[in-house]
């Protein structure tokens, strides 16, 4: 085996390498240069195939960039900063002794660099090792930031001996010089496979809205006994950044072959479904333990037709419930049984196919105290938490929302939510978004700076935010001139819209509703986008404008 020419680590720092200029005289002139370390592979360590390298980075300042050389090759940009990674293909090198470099770079333009020694060891004896084979699937091909990934992988011991792998993982790297990266759920090990043996690994990933668009990367990889992790063919994945336009629709209007232009407006001009009524408890379980899905069946099977997705709405709330929920009295036991079953039904029977619920709904009142309803009043607090958990257990890769009106600033009531998101996240429970629901008014409505902030929290905590029911009703301003009343309602839109669209947090914008000829806030209410006759509005313009559609 061919030997290279150190057998010792090697660090240095070349201190001071920036202009060392400053506004102000006074100030003191960063020359401390910048902490790097390899964390693997260590010192001498034999490695083969794809491997990844990653250390830590520090500076009293702030690190600018991490590159990696092999020998005397260019620097490569890794990925991260302070916590780095690179891939590194060794199969292009010859057996032996390499040296792997990595150099870091603050923010004034010192470096500091460090070395290890590493053998490659692809071939013995004149023929290739024979590492674990990996082969990878990936679902979607393509999509939107903060839609979940599905992937597929399978890991073969090709060799005639038993093969002890501690982890077997797959990953998704975001496009090149971002740090974001997704660790797709589950993982598998400690795992031994007998010769010839194949594993699968089928496991979800969700970029955050507020990653990177662009390429991303998905790829298997397993870690060895030395604790090295070696990579496999990745499946690269267009992620861009999208804020989709929904609306509710009411089942009866969907299917009416009498009035096709309700359908066909959807169809050309929204890209999901919240069904108004057809999916809450009354409508679903008429009767206990007995399920009506007809309706609800054909909702979902007409999206999928047509390449529209379906929001669930919603699994838990104080109201729109059955008589037979509400005509007893039930112990706590007795309605955590009756709450779980629900949504393990109903969740479970659209299991991949809905991919976002609204799982509880409106538990708040204005001035931040909880709501009293059933479900409070017999399980307490907690039956919020075993909702979330009910429906992710009934389907892992769905997005679950709570879901509020006047929640759409910083007020009493969106701090309430927010504190019961971060409690779930602190428990470990499931939550991905707030669905503001944006009933307004020209009366009452946020403005484009107010809901940002809103959004800007819940980003903060890694939480979506969407609008989920919006409408402007204008039935108060009954002397106001129609061209004067629609332009008002336009300009609350924008500045609705607009906040959604500057926020890479916020992913979905619903209007309740399609026309203003079928509303719930009745004739003189005209809170949609589209008018009586079916006619886009000042506001569908605005809309579309802002969003680019």
């Amino acid at each position: 085996m061919r030997r290279g020419w150190f057998g010792s680590l090697v660090s240095l720092a070349l201190v001071g390498c920036g202009s060392g200029s400053s506004s102000d005289p006074g100030a003191s002139l960063d020359s401390t240069a910048p902490f790097v370390s390899i964390q693997a592979p260590t010192f001498s360590a034999r490695v083969s195939g794809t491997l990844g390298v990653v250390g830590t980075a520090s500076d009293d300042v702030a690190v600018a960039s991490v590159e990696v050389q092999v020998d005397a090759d260019a620097f490569v940009p890794a990925t991260g900063t302070t916590a780095w990674s690179y891939l590194w293909d060794t199969s292009p090198l010859s057996d032996g002794v390499h040296a792997l470099t990595v150099r870091v770079t603050d923010t004034s333009g010192n470096v500091g660099l460090t070395t290890v020694p590493v053998e490659v060891s692809n071939f013995d004896a004149g023929r290739p090792m024979s590492p674990v084979g990996m082969a990878l699937t990936v679902a979607p091909k393509g999509g939107v930031l903060g839609d979940m990934l599905r992937a597929s992988a399978t890991f073969t011991n090709p060799g005639p001996q038993p093969l002890t792998l501690p982890r077997l993982r797959l990953t998704a790297l975001a496009p090149a010089g971002a740090t974001a990266g997704v660790d797709f759920a589950p993982t598998l090990g400690p795992i031994t496979l007998a010769p010839g043996q194949t594993v699968t690994l089928e496991a979800l990933g969700r970029p955050l809205p507020t990653a990177p668009a662009g390429e991303w990367q998905v790829l298997p990889s397993y870690e060895d006994a030395q604790g090295f992790t070696h990579f496999g063919p990745s499946q690269r994945v267009p992620l861009l950044r999208q804020v989709r336009l929904g609306a509710a629709t009411h089942q009866k209007r969907l299917f009416d072959a009498a009035e096709p232009a309700y359908a066909q407006t959807f169809l050309t001009h929204f890209d999901s479904l919240t069904p108004e009524y057809e999916m809450k408890i009354a409508q679903l379980q008429p009767a206990q333990g007995q399920f009506d899905f007809a309706i609800a069946d054909q909702i979902v099977a007409f999206a999928e037709a047509n390449g529209k997705q379906v929001r669930g709405h919603t699994l838990i709330w104080g109201n729109s419930l059955p008589a037979w929920l509400t005509g007893r009295t039930w112990t706590r036991e007795e309605l955590i049984q009756v709450l779980e079953t629900h949504i393990a039904t109903v969740v479970g029977r659209y299991r991949g196919r809905i991919p976002e619920w609204d799982v509880v709904n409106e538990a708040f009142l204005d001035d931040g105290s909880w709501r009293p309803n059933l479900w409070l009043t017999t399980i307490g607090t907690e039956y919020i938490a075993l909702a979330f958990q009910a429906a992710h257990r009934a389907d892992p890769s769905a997005k679950l929302f709570y879901n509020d009106y006047n929640v759409e600033r910083i007020n009493a009531k969106s701090t309430a939510v927010y504190n019961l998101a971060r409690s779930l996240q602190e428990q470990g429970v499931p939550i991905h978004g707030i669905g503001m629901q944006s009933h307004v008014t020209p009366n009452y409505y946020p403005t484009q700076a107010q809901l940002e902030a809103v959004l800007s929290r819940l980003e903060q905590a890694g939480l979506e935010g969407q609008l989920t029911e919006l409408d402007v009703s204008l039935a108060k301003l009954t002397d106001t001139p129609d061209a004067e009343k629609f332009e008002l309602q336009a300009q609350i839109y924008q500045g609705l819209v607009a906040a959604c669209q500057a926020r890479p947090g916020c992913t979905r914008i619903t209007t309740w509703g399609i026309t203003d000829k079928y509303t719930y806030l009745g004739s003189t209410g005209v809170p949609l986008l589209f008018d009586t006759q079916y006619a886009p509005k000042r506001a569908m313009e605005v809309t579309r404008h802002i969003l680019g559609r």
